[in-house]
């Protein structure tokens, strides 16, 4: 069961951590049609929102479920290890 954190917290964080507004963070979600940019899965009370960001430049790219925000990291936002690690996948299905 997702914890469940008061929008108040998440919009204060958003605000601090990446400089988005509320309207800023519901115009990226209506963008992605509510739905994880990576995996296209709905966001609903039991799927974590995450933004993901460029840890160099600190531009927001869009938000994730924690699942997908997660796997970027463990592959450390590299397109090259991401690709390798599909290439891998595909290889061997």
């Amino acid at each position: 069961m997702a914890k469940h954190i008061p929008l108040i917290t998440i919009a204060a964080h958003r605000a601090r951590t990446y400089g988005l507004t509320p309207e800023d963070s519901e115009a990226i979600m209506e963008k992605q049609g509510f739905r994880c940019a990576i995996c296209r899965r709905d966001f609903g009370e039991s799927l974590r929102e995450c933004v993901d960001h460029d840890h160099v430049t600190g531009k927001v790219r869009g938000i994730l479920c924690f699942r997908c925000n997660t796997g970027m990291g463990a592959f450390e936002d590299d397109p090259r290890l991401l690709s390798a690690a599909a290439d891998f996948l595909y290889r061997n299905s």
